[in-house]
């Protein structure tokens, strides 16, 4: 769907109380949090905020709207941990590989090095005396 990251961007503004909150929260231009929302009005042909030079509103229409982009908001935040989640889960399975594979091959070379140590224990003379 066209647009959906401007829906998550208005319940954004939303909860942050006004454009100044969300552009900080999402770390993105006051101005373009603001142009954005307005060609999101201007797309849908109606007026979800009313603006003022000190304040931000949600219209009657904006508030319904806003519980819809709430759920949409929702979704794609759990939808994100998803995909995160199964990233965390390959650097996990990658360390415990990897941590896997180094144990079996220090452990190998130990084999190897007491192998040598016991077999040059059973080369010495007959007469010869370990320290």
């Amino acid at each position: 769907m066209e647009g959906t990251d401007d829906l998550v961007l208005f319940a954004a503004v939303v909860a942050a109380g006004g454009f100044s909150g969300a552009s900080r929260a999402l770390g993105i231009p006051k101005s373009r949090v603001s142009r954005r929302i307005a060609e999101l009005e201007r797309r849908l042909g109606v007026r979800l905020l009313q603006r003022s030079t000190r304040t931000v509103k949600v219209t009657d229409i904006g508030m319904e709207f806003y519980q819809r982009c709430e759920v949409v908001a929702g979704a794609a935040r759990a939808a994100l941990e998803v995909a995160e989640n199964a990233q965390l889960d390959k650097h996990r399975q990658t360390a415990a590989r990897s941590f896997g594979q180094w144990a079996d091959e220090w452990l190998a070379e130990e084999n190897r090095e007491s192998q040598t140590r016991q077999d040059r224990r059973g080369a010495r003379p007959q007469g010869h005396r370990g320290a």
